[in-house]
């Protein structure tokens, strides 16, 4: 089972931090945050977080209980799923699955030929030489 959520974050779509049932992680999270965009995704993302566990079971308890792993990836200690939250200028993103997952959004850059030739293998180089969208190939890598 793979279940991907995303939403898009517009001005007219607020995130009220006293409104949301947060987890603990997430309040611990957020208490080192002060820039507005980044406090917004990560409102956003444990909200659509919360949403795809109610879409699941309703009658999930929320917030619902995160802790962090070894490597620092969070999970469920109590449900049987694993999920990934992922936000990138205006989208998040949220992936639930019985295994575990890595979900990643990028706003597409723009290519970079120095930075390329500097950083990428001659095969990915030339993959995006041959793409017609030579942005979103950067991207991607």
């Amino acid at each position: 089972m793979l279940r991907v959520y995303y939403t898009e974050l517009t001005d007219s779509r607020s995130f009220d931090e006293s409104a949301l049932p947060l987890s603990t992680y997430r309040r611990e999270k957020l208490a080192h945050v002060k820039a507005p965009l980044l406090r917004k995704q990560m409102l956003a993302a444990e909200w659509l977080l919360c949403q795809a566990l109610l879409d699941l079971d309703p009658e999930t308890a929320l917030p619902p209980e995160i802790q962090k792993g070894e490597n620092g990836k969070p999970f469920f200690p109590s449900v049987p799923l694993h999920f990934s939250l992922s936000h990138s200028d205006a989208f998040v993103a949220c992936a639930l699955s019985e295994y575990e997952i890595g979900l990643d959004v990028q706003k597409n850059s723009v290519y970079n030929e120095p930075l390329a030739r500097r950083f990428f293998s001659p095969a990915e180089q030339r993959y995006i030489r041959e793409c017609s969208d030579h942005d979103a190939a950067f991207t991607e890598i």
